[in-house]
């Protein structure tokens, strides 16, 4: 850190969970059951499950920050995709400050010169400013850091620069959000780390997801020995019945149903269109456009677009659907599953093709978050049903 001219590392972040609370919940917004045991269990691994839009995020930074007698040296935030990576970064850069948050995944660099460049063109003193952010998430300068799991998973393989890592990861406090998004194997490498550092390193784990399936819940018992299970109360998950599910027969791109959504965002609603695939993503775009929905009244996300586009439709989408918009203008949002995690957005309606059970959940979790609407309409179609 010497040699990198690092005058002064920022400080851990620190204080009581209920000191957190004030800055993080809103005016007037309680402080739920289970935000309130998260922070009373701090001093131990723990799994949380509750539903989306019920203030998980804080619930996890109240259990990393536990009582406030010893708040850990590091505490890292993980995600599952770069999208909701970003905004995670950009949500507690708003709460804690730029010193305090740092940023990594595959494609950091990119996502941190967006935000650093002033306009659109080419700017030599962001660049420069990004490398140095680099250099300081390299250092393990940053207190709160927000990245990929598998950027962990380098020391499990002992690549160049493990020795640092681990030792950063001791007595650290780790948060793994939405943890159904991952893969079987991916799972089974990110358990054995759990458990790897916990037995070696006192590490502590917080792992929290809006559907926790007793087998994943079972493997993380293994990993975590005894790790309580903290729930929101039944009044809050009845709180939280925010949708009435609507099966159709037929497919998302029936003409019929083209024209439906279409006259939804004429009449000013939000609407999201979930389908499973790019294609079938960039299918139900262009009929969109054919039944008269004009490019202000379109976005369409998923995983292909580059990496300057992607960033610009992530952008717009915050700006537009986010739970806390001032102005919601009507829109047809058609995306793939890169929507279904941590991306803060509260649109009025779905359509979905067929999916897992816990992906529809994720899927129906960006529509009406805040419960503030009512009941809202989410419609599954039952085809195609080719598994």
């Amino acid at each position: 850190m010497a040699s990198a001219h690092v005058q002064q590392v920022p400080p851990p972040i620190g204080g009581a969970w209920p000191a957190l609370a004030q800055r993080l919940v809103p005016a007037g917004q309680q402080v739920y059951e289970h935000q309130r045991r998260s922070g009373e269990v701090g001093g131990q691994s723990a799994l949380l499950m509750a539903p989306t839009g019920s203030g998980k995020t804080e619930a996890a930074l109240y259990w990393a920050l536990g009582d406030g007698g010893c708040p850990p040296a590091r505490i890292f935030y993980t995600l599952p995709y770069q999208a909701s990576m970003n905004a995670m970064y950009d949500r507690l850069r708003r709460s804690f400050g730029d010193h305090a948050v740092g940023l990594q995944h595959g494609r950091a660099a990119q996502a941190l010169y967006a935000r650093f460049r002033e306009g659109e063109e080419w700017s030599a003193a962001a660049a420069r400013r990004v490398q140095w952010e680099k250099n300081l998430n390299i250092l393990h300068a940053r207190p709160l850091k927000v990245l990929s799991p598998y950027q962990l998973l380098k020391a499990l393989f002992q690549l160049r620069g493990f020795e640092a890592m681990l030792a950063d990861y001791t007595h650290a406090a780790f948060i793994f959000d939405e943890i159904h998004a991952y893969e079987p194997k991916r799972l089974a490498l990110i358990t054995g780390l759990m458990r790897y550092l916990r037995e070696r390193f006192a590490a502590r784990f917080f792992v929290m997801s809006a559907t926790f399936p007793q087998i994943f819940r079972n493997r993380l018992y293994e990993a975590l020995g005894d790790a309580p299970l903290i729930s929101a109360t039944p009044e809050t998950f009845a709180r939280f019945r925010r949708h009435r599910l609507h099966l159709r027969d037929g497919e998302l791109t029936d003409l019929a149903t083209i024209s439906e959504i279409a006259a939804q965002v004429r009449a000013g609603q939000q609407v999201l269109v979930c389908a499973n695939t790019v294609a079938r993503a960039q299918e139900v775009r262009d009929k969109l456009a054919q039944a008269g929905l004009g490019a202000e009244h379109l976005i369409l996300i998923h995983s292909r677009f580059t990496y300057g586009d992607r960033n610009r439709l992530e952008q717009a989408i915050r700006e537009r659907c986010a739970s806390d918009a001032s102005q919601r203008p009507p829109l047809a949002l058609v995306a793939t599953q890169v929507v279904e995690v941590s991306l803060d957005i509260d649109l009025d309606t779905v359509y979905s093709d067929p999916a897992p059970l816990e992906a529809l959940l994720q899927r129906f979790g960006r529509a009406n978050r805040r419960g503030a609407k009512g009941i809202c309409p989410v419609y599954v179609f039952r085809q195609p049903d080719d598994g």
